[in-house]
């Protein structure tokens, strides 16, 4: 199988190499309807069109024949070319955890086809764990099951979220461990105060590990 290019609507989508051969192209939602469909080998769709029409003329465009299969949570008639997302299989592969953005699906479905590699343009993954940290959980919960079962998930652009200090390994002052939690609490009295003015003096474990 070749790899597989998804790109969603995000900034740093125009990257993407859409018109590579050596890649079947995967997309979501509207993205589908601003190129050519011809190259589309899957679209998702995992939107309750029955509760929440929000997008009246992409909806309109699902109902006509498409040539690639539009993955969807369940069946319905008015989508000609509707597949049904493969929960039951999905759900043995992640267990335990709830599908919290069409991203995880993405994944899911990745992992169950034995797609090897699987690289995403046009994604915010910094947006939606600020915005909704249970589509961040939810995703990189996702990566880590499916690099395990021989998938490995690529994130392309800049949107990725910061790396973050290594916990343990970096040099860390009272004062800022006694601030942060006067931000917090605002009361000293919840705050152990010995030492808080003294900076912390060991040495950046970083180093011993470098």
């Amino acid at each position: 199988m070749k790899s597989i290019a998804f790109v969603g609507m995000a900034e740093g989508w125009q990257n993407a190499p859409i018109y590579d051969k050596n890649f079947d192209l995967w997309t979501c939602n509207a993205f589908c309807k601003e190129i050519d469909n011809k190259r589309i080998k899957v679209c998702f769709d995992m939107h309750d069109w029955e509760a929440a029409d929000y997008y009246p003329v992409w909806y309109k465009y699902l109902q006509q024949k498409l040539p690639f299969p539009v993955i969807r949570p369940y069946k319905t008639e008015k989508v000609p070319n509707c597949e049904v997302f493969p929960l039951k299989e999905a759900k043995k592969l992640f267990p335990d955890h709830a599908f919290a953005s069409t991203l995880s699906y993405v994944i899911a479905y990745a992992t169950i086809k034995g797609v090897k590699d699987l690289y995403m343009w046009g994604i915010n993954t910094s947006e939606f764990i600020k915005d909704d940290p249970r589509m961040g959980y939810s995703f990189y919960y996702c990566m880590g099951i499916a690099r395990v079962l021989g998938t490995k998930v690529h994130i392309v652009g800049y949107q990725v979220p910061d790396a973050l200090p290594l916990y343990g390994y970096v040099k860390y002052s009272y004062k800022d461990s006694y601030r942060d939690l006067m931000a917090v609490y605002g009361n000293e009295n919840y705050v152990i105060k010995d030492g808080a003015d003294d900076e912390y003096k060991a040495k950046n474990r970083a180093d011993d590990i470098a």
